[in-house]
């Protein structure tokens, strides 16, 4: 990335949400794959990078949802000058609205305010309305005339957060005009249920095993952010489900900025790595 604030003013990071979908790789000897979305040229922001389901949290987040709080598989290095929990209630509240927006799958389990609850795994990813319904309940989230807690209410659901499983967290460096403040949550697709792409800000959607897409990055197949290729590699070496499920060991990921080459690039732990395995290292 190139461009800087203008003026150099401070540009505070938002909080957002990034959702590594996952299930066990269906061929080769174990390891899981990982669902991604490839964004449209047009966009202003990662224009045509390989992500992953997410975005920034919404003030609809805020509201019906502070119990919704993401699990961590394991103590994650939170240094004390990083402000804010690891994972704060509206962050997974993101998590949840995203996904179920960008690709149809709810990761919530039955259960809400007027459904009658079935214990903790009863039920999981069943949604029981029909594919227009869920349609419709997706418009409304996206235009933002329903949050995230009336959506499951209206589907007698609740948020299953024992299977959402906060696993990193990057931040992006001061002077950039565009910041995040990203938590990344893994969570395993649910029993009966398939992602689709049904976001307008991406061309494509597919599944993919983690060293396949780093593969494809070091060929300029894909492009990639450096945050989503750390996750790729921490996916890679994962020989199960569970494994994925656990946390970077990297601690908070906050990069700098340092001019190369002429221009201004986000710079840290991991950089060097990242540009040696793409196209520009080969």
């Amino acid at each position: 990335m190139s461009t800087t604030a203008p003026g150099g003013e401070h540009v505070p990071a938002k909080d957002s949400a990034t959702v590594l979908l996952l299930r066990p790789a269906a061929t080769g000897h174990g390891g899981v794959e990982v669902f991604m979305q490839q964004r449209a040229l047009s966009m202003a922001f990662a224009a045509g990078m390989a992500t992953f389901p997410g975005g920034s949290v919404d003030p609809s987040d805020h509201v019906g949802t502070q119990d919704w709080i993401a699990t961590a598989a394991g103590d994650l290095d939170e240094p004390d000058h990083v402000a804010g929990p690891a994972a704060t209630a509206p962050v997974t509240a993101a998590a949840i609205r995203e996904t179920f927006e960008e690709c149809g799958v709810l990761l919530a389990r039955d259960g809400g305010p007027h459904g009658a609850t079935q214990g903790p795994t009863s039920g999981l990813g069943r949604v029981p309305h029909s594919a227009p319904a869920r349609g419709e309940l997706r418009a409304a989230l996206s235009e933002h005339r329903l949050g995230v807690a009336d959506a499951l209410d209206v589907l007698g659901m609740a948020p299953h957060t024992d299977q959402l499983h906060y696993v990193d967290r990057w931040i992006t460096p001061e002077g950039l005009p565009r910041r995040y403040d990203t938590r990344f949550i893994a969570a395993s697709v649910p029993p009966g249920q398939e992602p689709e792409n049904l976001s307008t800000e991406s061309v494509r959607s597919f599944w993919i095993k983690p060293v396949a897409a780093l593969d494809a990055y070091a060929t300029g197949e894909l492009d990639l952010m450096q945050p989503t290729w750390a996750q790729l590699r921490r996916l890679a070496a994962a020989r199960t489900l569970d494994q994925a499920l656990l946390p970077a060991r990297t601690g908070v990921t906050r990069n700098v900025l340092v001019e190369m080459n002429g221009h201004v690039v986000p710079w840290g732990a991991g950089t060097e790595d990242f540009l040696a395995s793409g196209p520009l290292g080969q």
